[in-house]
């Protein structure tokens, strides 16, 4: 029952996050025509929540988790509702809307490892890979449906109306995070500095932990050649296909992440057994097809290896996000979770910044090259992290105990 409450918060409150920034995004550029100025709402996005993750420290030893998660929603909402407010009136300036988008950023990065804390404590530990795979499946389909039904009901209902429907939306997820009436209080365990930095200490002075960060962070600096300007520069450039493709690739990524959500679901059992050997499979998986997509210069094939790609990623994500959660304290996963995300976060921003250079200096084939080296290595080093003549591996997934340096 809280699982599906959890899910169903989590699916109102991404289609709202979905609708929203399609809505900013296009009054943005109806008011400059830049589309330079228009991506802003994705960077001020990405920036706020990066900052907001920081202030989790403080915001978890506020109360229950559950309740730190219904004000966050609750206060977005009401965000969304004002703005509609203001553009009713025919307010649109630009520094207005991109501080809600501000404002809106820095909640959800306030709340984002709230949610990601909630799973663990109320899933049994057996079943924690396949929730994990579940709740992945459902956003990457969410993903799909949202952008594919976002310009048709902005058409529909118009921009204003829709606004504020997507304050409802997140009205909706409040509540429902509300009604899961978990007595968590993750966080609370520690106080003053100590508390404050407890995540980071985590990160420095457990092995297991720094090790799946500096994984993630690797991974994030990756994935970074699937944000829409690379893709269709590779569209473009290498496919020599129009826009039309760059819409086909992106569907079949979803189609991919979500096609490998189902199957390591029904997987999960023996994907279980070895989440080491699987989080390395999986990021080996992704490095080489990475590889060949930005080898090939076939239409159809690269659908094909985007497809492809999916089950590999989902696998990856899916274990790397279960052994975190067997391997951090339970006390100290919400500070832990925003720890890693400000370093993810931050990697993930300047890669695009690197990325797009290396692009536009050596093309866009070049950065998927890179993309596909770095997950092979990254897999290599889980190979190793695994050999006990390297390292002492893992604990068992029945303890949560870590191991020092």
């Amino acid at each position: 029952m809280k699982g599906s409450l959890l899910l169903l918060s989590n699916g109102f409150e991404k289609f709202s996050s979905i609708f929203y920034t399609m809505i900013f995004t296009f009054y943005l550029y109806e008011a400059t025509r830049s589309v330079t100025l228009s991506t802003l709402v994705t960077l001020v996005s990405l920036i706020a929540m990066t900052l907001g993750s920081f202030l989790v420290p403080v915001t978890s030893t506020l109360g229950k988790t559950t309740v730190i998660l219904f004000i966050g929603q609750l206060t977005q909402a009401a965000t969304v509702f004002i703005v509609s407010v203001f553009l009713f009136f025919g307010w649109e300036q630009q520094w207005g809307i991109l501080s809600s988008v501000f404002v809106i950023g820095l909640l959800s990065g306030m709340i984002g490892p709230s949610k990601r804390a909630i799973l663990p404590a109320i899933t049994k530990e057996q079943q924690r890979l396949r929730m994990n795979s579940l709740f992945a499946t459902v956003g990457e389909i969410i993903s799909f449906l949202g952008w594919i039904a976002g310009g048709v009901l902005i058409a529909f209902f118009g921009n204003l109306l829709l606004l504020v429907i997507c304050g409802f939306l997140l009205s909706v997820a409040a509540v429902l995070s509300l009604l899961i009436n978990l007595d968590l209080r993750i966080g609370m365990n520690t106080s003053g500095l100590k508390g404050f930095f407890s995540g980071w200490i985590n990160l420095i002075k457990h092995r297991d932990i720094r090790f799946l960060t500096v994984i993630d962070v690797l991974e994030s600096i990756g994935s970074a050649v699937w944000i829409g300007g690379i893709t269709l520069a590779f569209v473009v450039e290498i496919l020599e296909l129009g826009e039309t493709w760059w819409g086909y690739i992106n569907s079949a990524y979803f189609l991919g992440t979500i096609g490998g959500g189902v199957l390591i679901a029904l997987l999960s059992r023996y994907v279980n057994q070895s989440k080491l050997t699987s989080l390395a499979i999986g990021s080996f998986g992704v490095g080489v097809l990475t590889l060949l997509y930005g080898l090939n210069t076939i239409p159809l094939l690269a659908l094909i290896l985007v497809i492809l790609i999916g089950p590999f990623y989902v696998m990856r994500l899916t274990t790397e996000e279960t052994i975190f959660q067997e391997v951090v304290p339970a006390g100290e996963l919400e500070k832990t979770y925003a720890a890693k995300g400000n370093l993810s976060y931050v990697a993930f921003c300047l890669s695009i910044l690197l990325m797009g250079f290396l692009a536009d200096t050596f093309g866009p084939a070049t950065v998927y090259f890179i993309s596909g080296i770095g997950y092979v290595i990254s897999s290599m080093l889980v190979f190793l992290y695994r050999r006990p003549s390297v390292f002492s591996g893992l604990p068992s997934s029945r303890t949560n105990k870590t191991k020092h340096t």
